[in-house]
């Protein structure tokens, strides 16, 4: 390709110089001799008018010189220093276990998990006899309730043949409550919070669960436990029916004094989720033909352990009406104030051992003669 392009080229410039001498060869027959100066010098080339274009081959292009080639990186063995000294021929395949370091658990003593481990302690033990101790304190946990607990070994460096095994005892992240009314979930929350403190207990969670069951607040209560986020961690999903709160009771009975009236009649109101806390309000009214009661009682819960705060009080009057005392005219007046406060200690499902203290007032006032002493002579 470059040889046809630099003979394209001569061809061109040799026509050009042919026309131009052309030209000046028409312009000196029209104008006559001219007489040219004899000093003009020889041309220092000759210039082929008359000759055509040389059929000698063209110079060949140079062919481009060798480069050297790249220096070549040295072999990786070369390259990364080799260790100092020959590595062993054989790795063993027990290490020589004095005892175990234990750390992470609240649940139970140095001596209890000493006790479980005992038997892979003063010997060589195999990495499969590692984990087996390792499962050992993991069955301890499961075995007393503890199921999201567990044991691992840690990566270590054995210092004076003492291996180290942590657990990662189980806890609570949260816990989701769905209610069916107007307790508040909180109420529910914070009792089974209580139930499911660390480390979770799937026992005492479930005897939480047994407690709520029998609070005449809720109907229904079903919970899911499931894995948490972060390992070792687990989430209570929880859904409550409440029960019906409101009561109004319709009493007849014949249980009263016959001075006063033994045919009583008796209406009790009862709210025990006034304000979706679980606090209960109480107001009776109560009369025979010779007296009138009236009663209202107000329950707080005051902690997640049942504890409750009690206020009462009521006001009763009456007069003898059962011959001959009626002629008498003997009336009462009397009035209590009771505040309660009821804490339970121990509490299961099946029993309840509480300790309770009250503050109460009570008034009353009796009259007898009054009317016949003014209307007397």
């Amino acid at each position: 390709m470059a040889s046809s392009f630099r003979f394209t080229s001569s061809l061109g410039t040799l026509a050009g110089l042919l026309v131009g001498f052309g030209t000046s060869s028409s312009v000196l027959a029209q104008t006559g001799p001219i007489d040219l100066p004899s000093n003009i010098p020889e041309p220092s080339f000759p210039i082929p008018l008359d000759e055509p274009p040389s059929s000698q081959p063209l110079p060949e292009p140079e062919a481009p010189q060798e480069q050297e080639p790249p220096p070549r990186l040295p072999p990786p063995a070369d390259l990364l220093p080799s260790p100092e000294g020959d590595l062993p021929d054989d790795v063993p395949d027990t290490i020589f276990v004095e005892r175990f370091d234990i750390v992470g658990s609240t649940a139970f003593s140095e001596e209890e998990l000493a006790e479980v481990v005992k038997d892979f302690t003063g010997r060589n033990l195999s990495f499969a006899e590692l984990l087996q101790a390792r499962s050992a304190i993991t069955q301890l946990y499961v075995d007393n309730g503890y199921v999201t607990s567990g044991a691992f070994i840690p990566p270590q460096t054995l210092d004076g043949n003492v291996v180290m095994i942590e657990i990662l005892e189980g806890t609570l992240e949260e816990i989701n409550v769905e209610v069916e009314g107007r307790l508040r979930p909180r109420y529910v929350r914070r009792r089974l919070a209580l139930a499911g403190k660390a480390p979770l207990n799937v026992n005492d969670l479930l005897e939480g669960l047994q407690l709520l069951q029998l609070n005449p607040l809720i109907d229904t209560i079903s919970a899911e436990l499931a894995a948490g986020v972060r390992p070792g961690t687990s989430i209570l999903d929880v859904e409550v029916d409440q029960a019906d709160t409101f009561n109004l009771n319709l009493l007849l009975n014949n249980g009263r004094s016959p001075s006063v009236g033994s045919f009583r009649r008796q209406v009790q109101a009862t709210e025990r989720n006034l304000t979706g806390l679980g606090d209960t309000i109480a107001v009776g009214y109560s009369n025979t033909d010779g007296s009138d009661t009236v009663d209202f009682n107000y329950t707080l819960p005051v902690n997640p352990r049942n504890g409750t705060v009690n206020f009462s009080i009521g006001t009763t009057e009456s007069e003898v009406i059962e011959d001959p005392f009626d002629e008498l005219n003997i009336e009462s007046e009397s009035r209590y104030y009771e505040l309660t406060y009821r804490q339970p200690i121990f509490q299961t499902p099946a029993e309840e051992f509480a300790l309770s203290l009250t503050a109460s007032r009570r008034e009353s006032r009796s009259e007898f003669l009054e009317d016949v002493i003014d209307d007397g002579p």
